[in-house]
């Protein structure tokens, strides 16, 4: 945090003046809880752009002779990753006191480049542990080279109990120190339920969880490009994969779908029926795979 962007947090300049930021856009309790990783969606006008953008939490640090905090505010990619090199990040301040006054509750200020900026609407999104799961992300997973694993911890019990078997999953993936999970609302056999998309995920992890917490079957995308489901008890799969060995989905705006994030959703076009021998541990390869669909 230079001189500048700090005077400017001071004494009023990050955003149109001290006057006008005490209408807060965001609470003294909100700014508190954004933790580094936590991202906000932000409609904004610095002065030479107005966009809404995605921001990614950076580190906190306080200058005492301001009395001002600061976090950084990364821009985020189309990965939901935040952009640290090359693109300069934002500040967002908490400023405690001004001119010796203490100010109750304290001014909240988002700077871009030490200048003026207009916050016209702000909430709080997923943290990178919970990323939000965007369409060119879906898109890249399935591409060849990318991998994934769905999961979930529903059962046919109560609502609550199925929340609380879900955080426990969650807990369980990032103990074992996945961080980049999204939660999907989906269907299985008509009853909807919350599932897990995990990119890059160890299929052996994958499967000891789905049998850990009593699911029928796990779906798996490997980087070969074969998406099966793969069923716990009976030990066999169905793949969801096209007639030249691509990966078989459909995606849509706004559509009923299986699995839905936000506005759009996803069908992964398994061949239900066309079971395929498994030995509970190895996903199939992309040879295993056409065979079936023959």
């Amino acid at each position: 945090m230079n001189a500048r962007q700090l005077q400017a947090a001071y004494f009023g300049k990050a955003a149109g003046g001290f006057q006008r930021q005490r209408q807060q856009w965001m609470t003294e309790r909100e700014y508190d809880a954004l933790r580094k990783g936590d991202q906000i969606l932000v409609d904004l006008n610095t002065g030479l752009w107005s966009n809404e953008v995605t921001l990614t939490t950076g580190r906190t640090s306080y200058s005492k002779k301001y009395d001002v905090y600061s976090k950084t505010m990364y821009f985020t990619d189309d990965m939901g990753l935040p952009i640290t090199k090359g693109k300069a990040p934002l500040k967002l301040f908490k400023r405690m006191s001004y001119r010796g006054e203490i100010l109750d509750p304290p001014s909240i200020s988002l700077s871009f480049g030490g200048g003026a900026t207009t916050v016209k609407s702000y909430k709080k999104l997923a943290s990178m542990d919970k990323y939000a799961l965007r369409q060119k992300t879906f898109l890249h997973l399935m591409n060849k080279g990318g991998s994934f694993g769905i999961v979930s911890a529903y059962t046919t019990i109560s609502k609550s109990e199925n929340q609380e078997r879900h955080g426990m999953l969650m807990g369980d993936l990032q103990k074992m120190g996945y961080r980049k999970i999204t939660t999907l609302r989906g269907k299985w056999e008509g009853v909807s339920e919350k599932a897990l998309l995990i990119p890059n995920i160890n299929p052996s992890h994958l499967f000891a969880l789905g049998e850990k917490y009593g699911q029928d079957a796990t779906i798996y995308k490997s980087k070969n490009g074969v998406v099966g489901m793969y069923y716990h008890k009976g030990k066999y799969a169905e793949v969801a994969v096209e007639t030249k060995g691509d990966p078989a989905f459909q995606m849509a705006d706004g559509a009923d779908l299986y699995s839905k994030d936000r506005n759009w959703s996803f069908e992964l076009g398994f061949a239900w029926g066309k079971h395929i021998a498994w030995d509970g541990k190895t996903p199939l390869g992309r040879k295993d795979a056409l065979l079936a669909l023959q």
